[in-house]
């Protein structure tokens, strides 16, 4: 669903994507997040100055590449849990596609588990939905700038190897099968939520036992649930 987002003017309403005669530098930006109250209150602010106009889509990666396409935003806002196979496939395929397009991504995930993904997704910059508002206004500003927006600890972590880290070593789909067996869900229970067959899901089990160098069913379990216990604690801290 694409919510169109038009800037008042004196005589008549303007579309997001075409640039209001009042605002001599206006920006567009194209809001991409599953949950329409953060993506409208993240409109909101950044509406609150004249320069920027948004427009908001709960859509698919298809969908959105096609509203890239036609309208050429300034920036997009991509949420890493939005509903196209997620938010780190969209980012490399916008890498791919339209390379000259800014991307910045605003999550309530934690940094220290995707920052680093998002940053070799291609990324510009890693903004948390916990952030206040003028950190985030600040980042929007850094991204249009040509500048990254992460902190030193992520750029720094590119020159290291990714050890026995989850969010390093697997891939996208391997974490977030890896996050919910560290929360309890079965085989049967992943592979429903996930729309794909329980022996996909134990072939995953397999490569994430082989990339983390855990031996068997149970370690596998334990490193998860210990994994996802650390990142709800940092969440939280």
């Amino acid at each position: 669903m694409i919510s169109h987002r038009p800037k008042k003017s004196s005589g008549r309403a303007t579309s997001p994507y075409q640039r209001d005669p009042s605002a001599s530098h206006s920006r567009n930006f194209l809001i991409i997040d599953d949950h329409p109250i953060a993506s409208i209150g993240l409109a909101n602010l950044l509406e609150g100055h004249s320069e920027f106009s948004c427009r908001c889509l709960q859509g698919g990666c298809d969908q959105a590449l096609k509203l890239i396409d036609e309208h050429r935003p300034s920036l997009v806002i991509v949420d890493i849990a939005c509903d196209c196979g997620g938010g780190l496939t969209l980012l490399r395929q916008i890498r791919t596609t339209h390379p000259r397009v800014n991307t910045l991504v605003y999550t309530a995930h934690n940094e220290k588990t995707f920052a680093r993904r998002a940053l070799l997704a291609g990324a510009s910059g890693f903004l948390s939905k916990h952030d206040g508002p003028s950190a985030v206004i600040e980042a929007v500003h850094r991204v249009l700038s040509g500048n990254m927006h992460y902190s030193s600890d992520v750029i720094s972590s590119l020159d290291g190897s990714c050890g026995s880290d989850p969010s390093e070593c697997l891939s996208e789909r391997e974490l977030e099968v890896f996050i919910r067996i560290g929360s309890g869900e079965g085989n049967r229970t992943i592979a429903r939520e996930l729309s794909v067959k329980p022996k996909t899901i134990e072939s995953f089990r397999e490569k994430i036992k082989a990339k983390l160098g855990l031996h068997d069913s149970v370690e596998l379990v334990q490193h998860a649930v210990r994994w996802v216990i650390e990142q709800e604690r940092d969440d939280t801290a």
